[in-house]
Order: C-alpha cells, then structure tokens, then sequence
C-alpha cells in the first residue's frame, strides 16, 4: 500500500509541473530527450552503491527518457521523467520502474547558456520474483538539483549537465521491506530535441 508521505509527494510534484506546464500554453514547446550519469545510492542502513548508467534507468535510480514542455516565456518548464528495468532469469526476475513529474526554473532562458534549478517528485515500482518469494512495492521519491543547459542547433537541440539529489522513502511487502529509504546523489548529462510550438 501506498503510505501518505508518499501521495503527497507525488501530489505536491504533480502540482508543480501541472501548473507551469499549462502557463502560457498558447505557445508551449515541447521536448523529447535522455538522460546519462553517474548515481550514488546512499541508504538509511547499509552499504553505498554506485551506478553508472547509459543511458539512466531506474535499476540506477535514474530514469533514462525526458519528456518536457515550456511556455513562451522559456522561464518555467514541466517535464516527466521516466525510466524502467527488466530482468528475467532462469531462477526468478526483477523489474524497476520508476516516474516523476518536476518543475525547472530557467534563469536566463533567452540566452544560449543558462543556468537552471529543478523540484519534483514521483513513484519508484520494485518487484522480486525468486524462489519461493515473489514481493513488490511501490515508493515515493522527491528531491531537487540545479544545472546548466546549452542551446545547440539553432535551437532545436538544448544538452544540460545537472547535479540533482533525491529523497527515495521506504516501502515494504508483507512486513518485507522491497524498497530500502535513501538519499541519491546524481551526476546527470542530457541532451533534448525540440520537437515542436503548438502554435506551428
């Protein structure tokens, strides 16, 4: 089950994102782009564990595929990161999945070179099916970075560098905990493709 520190997470992201995104929407742009980096995962207890991923995927803590939309203004961006990790095995398998909606303040958004500061939060999905055991759970996650966006391509193309870090919160199966709580630390390359104005 879902615990409330979680859908209020998620609430809080969603409202964020939701709310710039519509924000001058006559003129939104919209985007399409990846993720690659480094992560640290940092948990309560236990040992650390470091993950390199490219492109990111939520085995990594790192959701590999960026959707995002802007308004005219190019000063507020919503966008949906996204990332999943499947795998099957003779004695069993394992999927992570893992979304979230974020907000991104971009300070100087008509320049080529800006900097840029982000918030959101979303849901983090872990299943084990080994042996006997089959367990799953899903968490919240939140957190914030900042980084450095650079147009390319006469604008039709942005690549960012961002380090960002994330709150993930517990989440157990039948008193088995699936999801340990952590702190993530993120390194993160980007690059996005400007698909398109709506007003085109």
């Amino acid at each position: 089950m879902i615990s409330r520190s979680t859908l209020l997470a998620v609430a809080i992201a969603s409202g964020l994102a939701v709310a710039v995104a519509a924000a001058d929407a006559r003129a939104a742009r919209w985007s399409l782009g990846t993720n690659y980096g480094f992560a640290v995962h940092n948990p309560d207890k236990g040992r650390n564990s470091t993950a390199f991923d490219w492109p990111g995927s939520a085995f990594g803590f790192q959701p590999g595929m960026r959707l995002g939309v802007t308004g005219g203004s190019r000063f507020s961006e919503g966008y949906l990161d996204l990332g999943m990790f499947f795998l099957d095995e003779a004695d069993g398998s394992r999927r992570d999945l893992q979304a979230s909606l974020n907000y991104q303040r971009n300070l100087s958004p008509q320049s080529t070179t800006t900097l840029y500061f982000t918030t959101g939060g979303g849901l983090v999905h872990r299943g084990d099916d080994s042996g006997a055991a089959s367990l799953s759970a899903t968490s919240g996650t939140f957190g914030g970075g900042v980084g450095v966006r650079n147009e390319i391509s006469n604008g039709f193309g942005s690549l960012r560098v961002e380090a960002r870090v994330d709150r993930v919160l517990e989440a157990s199966d039948r008193g088995a905990v699936v999801i340990e709580p952590a702190v993530v630390y993120a390194l993160k390359v980007g690059f996005d493709l400007w698909l398109f104005d709506e007003d085109d």
